[in-house]
Order: structure tokens, then C-alpha cells, then sequence
């Protein structure tokens, strides 16, 4: 009867949890769109169209990428902690690799702090069976061994949090593995578009973001591609036909913050 009941669970709650992940990763997404220009965070307003297109832009990037290392995980063999050390390696390196393709190489600055971290633990990873072995005259693999069996003796944050959460704990940071990967997707669009709508005034006024009946601009400087900080904040609700509001599709990016 209970596992009837906690099927039933899941079943009916899985509306809500997917409408949650949606709402969260196109909030993250927005999120990381703003800062990249210092829009103010509340300013943004999440709708039905903004939600299916951060969710196409975040998972349609990475959909290619992620079956990749999934492809690549499945084929080591994980009977050994050899094998299973290699495919933590790969999947820890996963986000790296994803922050890579979306800004490229030139911006590693932008995504070296949260990458140092999957990257550290890695090392860690490879690095601690040798420093807890010190003088000990046996092969690697032992020392992996060793590793392990010292890992599973003691309690580690990890364990703490597995104990609380149980066997979701896996989907649960996965899923803000999501939101964290709609947040720099986000970022790394505003960092990398070229198109935008202008509205042909002067100065020229280059629109940013559209939320509801709001449109966030400002002033642009086309010749260096640059906008200051003055946001300027205009009501669809006041455009009439006697004064129409003129915007041209125009490619004035990348733009960046004036200094």
C-alpha cells in the first residue's frame, strides 16, 4: 500500500516539480542575462514564452554535448575504483566543457572561479590516495583502494546530506546543476549577441529586454558597441498610432558596459 501511495505521489506531483524546474531555470537564465548588463534583478518577469525559450536555449546547447559524455561515461567499465574514479572525472568535467562551448576561450575569466572548483576536485580526486600513502611502496591501484575504504569509515558533508535528503539526493543536485547551467547559458548569450532591436531616437536607444508590457532600454554608442547605465524603462501601454514607437533589427553587438 505504501508503495502504491508514494507512486501515486510521484505521479501527481510531477506536474508541479516540472513546472518548478521550468520556472527556475527560466528565472536563472533571465537572471544571468540581467547581471551581465546590471539590469536590476526585479525587473524581470517571467511568462509562458520566456519559459519554453530559456528552456530550448539551456538544454538545446548542451543536449549534443551532455549525450557525449554520457556516450563516454557508459563505456568505462565502473567495477574497479579506477573505473569509477575516471567517470566521476568525466562527468565532473562536463561543466567545464559546457562553459567552454557557450563562451569560448577568450572569456575564460568569466568562468574560471566556478570551473576552478570542479576542476579542484578532480585533482583531489586523483591526488589524495597518493598523499594518504606517503612512503608506502605499493601500486596506485592500492592506494585507490586504500582511498575508498578510508572514504566509506568516515563521515563527510556528502554523508550528512545523503542522510537528509536519501536516495533523491542525486536528482536534487542535478537539478540545481540545471539552474546553475541556465544562469551562465543566460550570461554567456548577453555577453555574445550581436542582434538587438534599436529604437531610433537620439541618442539611439537599444532594447535589452522585453517583460510583459515593459521594455528596458539604453543608450547606445554604436560605433564602440558600448551602453552606460541608464536604464530607461518604457511602457508598451503609452505607445500610440499617433506617436508609434520605431525599432529597426539591427546587428550592434557584442555590447559592453562603458567603464
Amino acid at each position: 500500500m505504501n508503495n502504491g501511495n508514494n507512486n501515486l505521489f510521484s505521479e501527481a506531483s510531477f506536474p508541479i516539480i516540472a513546472t518548478a524546474i521550468g520556472f527556475a531555470c527560466a528565472f536563472a537564465y533571465e537572471l544571468g542575462y540581467c547581471t551581465y548588463f546590471n539590469i536590476p534583478f526585479q525587473f524581470i518577469e517571467l511568462t509562458i514564452p520566456t519559459i519554453i525559450l530559456s528552456l530550448l536555449l539551456v538544454f538545446g546547447s548542451c543536449f549534443l554535448l551532455l549525450n557525449f559524455f554520457i556516450v563516454l561515461g557508459s563505456a568505462i567499465p565502473t567495477n574497479t575504483v579506477f573505473g569509477r574514479n575516471i567517470v566521476i572525472t568525466i562527468f565532473l568535467l562536463f561543466f567545464p566543457s559546457y562553459l567552454i562551448y557557450i563562451y569560448g576561450f577568450r572569456d575564460w575569466i568569466e568562468y574560471l572561479p566556478v570551473s576552478s572548483i570542479f576542476i579542484t576536485y578532480i585533482i583531489i580526486l586523483w591526488i589524495w590516495p597518493i598523499l594518504i600513502n606517503l612512503g608506502k611502496r605499493i601500486s596506485y591501484a592500492e592506494k585507490l583502494s586504500i582511498s575508498e575504504n578510508i572514504d566509506r569509515s568516515t563521515t563527510d558533508l556528502w554523508d550528512i546530506i545523503r542522510r537528509h535528503l536519501g536516495d533523491k539526493t542525486e536528482i536534487i543536485m542535478i537539478l540545481l546543476f540545471i539552474v546553475l547551467m541556465a544562469y551562465f547559458r543566460g550570461r554567456a548569450m548577453a555577453k555574445n549577441d550581436k542582434y538587438y532591436y534599436v529604437i531610433e531616437t537620439k541618442p539611439a536607444l537599444v532594447v535589452l529586454r522585453i517583460y510583459n508590457n515593459k521594455i528596458i532600454c539604453a543608450p547606445l554608442n554604436q560605433k564602440n558597441k558600448t551602453i552606460n547605465n541608464q536604464y530607461m524603462i518604457a511602457e508598451l501601454a503609452t505607445v500610440n498610432i499617433k506617436k508609434p514607437l520605431i525599432m529597426s533589427y539591427k546587428n550592434v553587438g557584442p555590447l559592453t558596459l562603458q567603464k
